[in-house]
């Protein structure tokens, strides 16, 4: 969708300067969570428990809602933060720049040529109607996701930890919580999903990673990995879009294990290392389906469609860690890369329709409840 707006001789004293200059451009806003009160800094700690993001007009009230449940309710620290704030103040600045070109290119010569056309008009008695002048200025729509993070914590092993203490907690109101759909059958309906119990650890979104790249990796990563031909750890680049979580309730066992594939690691026989094989499974299954080429190509017909952007083909990876696996779409170069931005927006959109009942009327339910900016782990 593009944005008009519509210049006449009357509105040359309102559109800013004087007549053929061209209007100041505002400086674009900051990201609203460095504001907030509850915004997360860089002060609070290298890595964060996040326990849920939200999508949409709302997610900031609903964010803010669940930071003040974890605050009162379990007497933990938690803090907001705006994934997508910093493209969306690019996307608005970019659009800012368009303006300043059209305004030059195109409605300054426009009206100075009809204001010619207006004298010679009048001069020679005949009546003249202005004619406005429409400019439209391409629009890619950034939306609102808040985070909710719990911490922070000075590395990753202090904030697993806390993480076997944060899956503990009882759900929140059901306003809070996303709701799962099964589909046929006696038993369609939807069943609610505490955001505690899926809650993962992630590095500190508040932390730049710049010359002094990521956080340190944990060694396991490697040993975890070292058997799956679609991990994250092949990417080639520094960003990539989590885009769903299989997670336990239990912590795997420490860091000084026998080294090994993914069941010796964990250790054979033990419970946490049963339901990490079973996220590890569904993750693989997940990000299977996602490489299939009709899953590409209707994401990129989303993204032509609504976005009016052509989506570059995007590889899909897996990431198995201790408390589970990761589903993570594309590679980028950053949390500023155009594509990430575009990809995000694009998975964002994708969905589906579930009846609630049989042959009442469907809900649209979001294919992905959380796409989240993530820098790969490196050694």
């Amino acid at each position: 969708m593009g944005k008009r707006f519509t210049l006449g001789l009357a509105a040359l004293a309102l559109a800013g300067p004087a007549f053929g200059q061209v209007p100041a451009t505002k400086p674009a806003p900051q990201p609203a969570y460095l504001t907030h009160p509850l915004g997360v800094k860089p002060d609070h700690g290298a890595y964060m428990i996040c326990v849920k993001s939200y999508t949409g007009p709302q997610s900031q009230k609903l964010a803010e809602t669940l930071a003040e449940h974890v605050r009162t309710v379990h007497q933990a620290a938690a803090y907001l933060f705006e994934y997508g704030g910093e493209q969306r103040a690019q996307e608005e600045a970019r659009q800012a720049r368009a303006r300043e070109v059209q305004y030059k290119e195109k409605v300054v010569p426009f009206l100075q040529a009809q204001e010619e056309a207006r004298k010679q008009a009048q001069a020679e008695g005949r009546r003249f109607i202005e004619e406005p002048v429409k400019v439209t200025v391409p629009k890619v729509t950034v939306p609102e996701q808040w985070a909710v993070l719990v911490g922070g914590f000075p590395s990753e092993e202090a904030a697993r930890k806390a993480l076997d203490v944060v899956r503990t907690w009882p759900a929140p109101a059901e306003r809070l919580m996303d709701q799962q759909f099964s589909v046929g059958g006696d038993n369609a309906g939807g069943t609610y999903i505490n955001p505690f119990a899926t809650a993962m650890v992630l590095p500190s979104p508040a932390l730049k990673r710049g010359a002094s790249g990521p956080p340190p990796m944990d060694p396991a990563l490697v040993k975890m990995n070292a058997d799956e031909p679609l991990s994250l750890l092949k990417s080639k680049k520094p960003y990539t879009l989590l885009v769903k979580a299989f997670s336990v309730k239990f912590v795997a066992k420490g860091k000084d294990e026998e080294p090994g594939m993914l069941d010796r690691l964990l250790g054979k026989g033990d419970e946490s290392a049963k339901m990490l094989q079973a996220t590890a499974h569904d993750a693989r299954q997940m990000a299977e389906a996602l490489r299939q080429p009709n899953f590409q190509q209707t994401a990129q017909k989303d993204a032509r469609e609504k976005m009016r952007f052509t989506l570059k083909p995007f590889e899909v990876f897996v990431l198995h860690t201790r408390t589970g696996s990761l589903v993570c779409v594309g590679e980028f170069d950053g949390e500023d890369d155009p594509d990430l931005t575009a990809t995000g927006r694009a998975l964002q959109e994708m969905g589906f329709e579930v009846s609630q009942t049989q042959g009442g009327p469907g809900k649209r339910q979001r294919l992905f409840d959380n796409v989240i900016p993530l820098r790969v782990p490196r050694p």
